[in-house]
């Protein structure tokens, strides 16, 4: 068996060249600070391997034969992953024409800043409430700040079992995954 768990937060006012050329606020930077892009707030893999006790030199059938030879050899294995979503800014559907091509930030709804526009019963298809945020006039930068909302989380469990065939020296080895 092993696992591992991750808790951390990362910040920044700018995670690489593609958010570095989106600076909100080129003459204040600090504004920009917020979540780093590959912020990831909870990671975590747990994996097993564990081959069963059937065959020659195991707990049972271990005096050999066709019936050991059949189910000996056998192994499970399997890994499971998880991590919570990654941050990204909302923005307007216009370039803010703020004498750059960054996109135009969006300013939260009257009433809406404490929520920002969480869901609590959030689905793949909506994790966020859009009836909290409006666009701001023409021309003017929105306040809501960079990567203030988190994306979907991820999960993925692989599973796999083998049989080894023993051939002389040497072994054949069926697998099948999924």
């Amino acid at each position: 068996f092993l696992a591992n768990y991750q808790l951390s937060e990362n910040r920044d006012n700018g995670s690489g060249e593609v958010e570095a050329n989106d600076t909100a606020f080129r003459t204040n930077p600090d504004a920009d600070e917020g979540l780093s892009r590959y912020h990831q707030r909870h990671r975590g893999a747990f994996s097993f391997g564990y081959e069963l006790p059937f065959g020659e030199g195991r707990r049972w059938l271990a005096s050999g034969g066709p019936v050991a030879y059949a189910l000996g050899g056998w192994q499970v294995q399997g890994v499971v992953r998880a991590g919570s979503g990654f941050p990204f800014t909302l923005s307007g559907t216009n370039v803010c024409q703020c004498g750059s091509f960054v996109p135009q930030r969006v300013n939260y709804a009257a009433g809406r800043e404490g929520d920002r526009g969480v869901l609590d019963d959030a689905t793949a298809t909506r994790w966020y409430d859009r009836t909290a945020y409006v666009l701001p006039p023409s021309g003017f930068q929105g306040t809501v700040g960079r990567n203030t909302l988190i994306g979907p989380g991820s999960k993925q469990v692989d599973f796999s079992v083998s049989k080894r065939f023993p051939l002389g020296v040497t072994r054949l080895e069926f697998r099948a995954e999924i």
